[in-house]
């Protein structure tokens, strides 16, 4: 470790080196005081030794600065630095730009300076502030190019582009040409790369999660704080950064959350906060708020803040106490004129889109025919909504009961033919398992039926189907994420050619007398407009 030096010090070791003649010290045409100099500037102290006399030691610094200015001392470890600082460089600090290059350190931007080229000004190779002066090649940014051709070819290095996210003027738009906007929920990690994967317009993290993920009896029982959790998950399965590396990669759908009961009914601010800390934590671009009018300054302040909402109306599950269960709503035209009554206040007060859920067709039709501006997603509210949704579990089959369990499989291995296809030898629920409601399709048995069709049509030399199934099973060609993205991708397309729902078996119908009165009072509307 250097000792530091006091000004009685260095005058001593700088009188010594010049005992032998009587030049002096200082004057650059005595050799010996000259070849002295290095060991008089060792005892300078170094900027962490010990601070206690710092008069002295700027003094000392002094001195041994105008030596080093008239006597430049080489040495064979230092490294040329840029005048820059080392932010703003474009290599590592201490390294030459001809060894970034690559070049050697012969070159004329070599990084040992010569002693020749230094003046007693202090100019050159060491400039005033003890650093060596740039060139315009040091300065230089390197070039993050493929170098890896033989003939020397630079490659640029470019990230794929993914397409853009999804915003509410595409779905604007979608309505304006009469495609169908196809909308699914996802609670988890898996399902939400399925549905950025099938091109879904909008994933919604739903509060059926607390009957279909959680167990719950009723969507009353779900937290916020557990909407939160299952959103942060959707949201990493659907801006994973892997998806973005590649150009086939659909765009992102918009990411919409329920407001839990109990997070907004207080107040306005109540209101607020919640859908904040969604947006803020949870990763969502908007909410989606059950309701009528009683939402509707809520609706206002979100809109005003450009916190975009999505309503519901019809068959609100957090109301359920009230409506005598699941049933269907828009029965009547006192009903069916109250939804569309609700439907263009809700697009007054700024609302994106609307879900209608289990309302006859008709009526479905005739709400979105009268919103300009909002676009309406029908759940069980017939096939000319401007787009549709289910619950990814619903149209998955998946257990969402516990009579699954009890009532077990259907018994399989009866067929005695040998052209028995690989989709019917999987397992099946008991034909006396719960079933879903009306306006839900499963539609990973359609995905099975279509990979069944597709397999017997390029399989025609086998001689049974349970051969083919023990010859795929372990080569990893089928698997339950391989079915959920079939079956979403068979969802997605039944939505866009608007096959899905079919209006006689999926759908709900209304009586003569009472469409005709809705009619009636529609009519009535529009000729008070004009």
């Amino acid at each position: 470790m250097i000792r530091s030096a006091t000004p009685r010090a260095l005058r001593r070791a700088l009188q010594r080196a010049g005992s032998s003649g009587s030049a002096s010290p200082f004057s650059s045409s005595s050799s010996a005081a000259a070849t002295s100099i290095p060991a008089a500037v060792a005892l300078i102290p170094s900027p962490s030794s010990s601070l206690s006399s710092s008069s002295s030691l700027a003094s000392s610094r002094s001195s041994s600065s105008s030596v080093l200015r008239q006597h430049s001392v080489p040495h064979p470890s230092r490294r040329s630095l840029h005048s820059s600082t080392s932010l703003g460089s474009a290599w590592p600090v201490g390294a030459s730009a001809g060894e970034v290059e690559g070049e050697s350190s012969s070159s004329t931007s070599s990084a040992v300076p010569s002693s020749s080229s230094s003046s007693a000004s202090g100019s050159g190779s060491a400039n005033g502030n003890g650093s060596s002066s740039s060139t315009s090649q040091d300065r230089r940014p390197i070039d993050l190019t493929d170098a890896g051709s033989s003939r020397g070819t630079r490659q640029k290095l470019e990230m794929p582009k993914s397409k853009a996210v999804k915003s509410l003027m595409d779905l604007r738009d979608m309505k304006k040409k009469g495609k169908a906007i196809a909308c699914l929920t996802a609670y988890d990690y898996p399902t939400a790369l399925s549905l950025r994967r099938s091109d879904i317009d909008i994933c919604l993290v739903g509060d059926s999660m607390a009957n279909v993920a959680l167990g719950h009896a009723s969507t009353q029982s779900l937290s916020l704080d557990a909407t939160i959790h299952h959103c942060q998950a959707v949201y990493r399965g659907l801006f994973s950064p892997v998806l973005s590396m590649s150009p086939d990669t659909p765009g992102a759908p918009i990411l919409i959350v329920d407001l839990p009961f109990g997070t907004f009914h207080d107040s306005v601010e109540q209101g607020v906060q919640t859908a904040v800390r969604l947006l803020k934590e949870g990763g969502a671009d908007g909410v989606k708020i059950e309701g009528g009018k009683e939402i509707l300054p809520l609706v206002r302040r979100l809109t005003q803040f450009g916190i975009p909402v999505m309503g519901h109306l019809g068959l609100q599950p957090q109301r359920v106490a009230s409506t005598a269960g699941y049933r269907l709503q828009g029965r009547t035209a006192d009903e069916a004129s109250l939804i569309l009554e609700e439907a263009l206040a809700l697009q007054e007060a700024g609302a994106f889109s609307i879900v209608l859920e289990c309302i006859p067709n008709k009526i479905g039709e005739l709400v979105s025919q009268q919103l300009e501006r909002t676009v309406t997603i029908g759940i069980g509210a017939g096939p000319m909504c401007d787009g549709q949704i289910l619950v990814t579990n619903d149209l998955l089959g998946e257990l969402t009961s516990p009579w699954h369990v009890v009532l077990g499989l259907e018994e399989t291995g009866k067929s005695t033919t040998t052209t028995t296809t690989a989709a019917e030898l999987l397992p099946r629920l008991h034909p006396s398992a719960p079933k879903g409601p009306k306006f839900v399709r499963n539609f990973a048995e359609v995905a099975l039926q279509s990979m069944s069709k597709s397999n017997s049509s390029s399989s025609s030399t086998s001689s049974s189907g349970s051969s083919d199934l023990a010859a795929t099973a372990g080569a990893g060609a089928f698997g339950l994420g391989a079915l959920r993205l079939a079956a979403v991708e068979a969802y997605v397309q039944a939505v866009r050619e608007r096959s899905f729902p079919d209006p006689e078996r999926e759908g709900y119908k209304i009586k003569g007398d009472e469409l005709r009165e809705f009619v009636r009072r529609l009519e009535g509307m529009k000729n008070v407009k004009n």
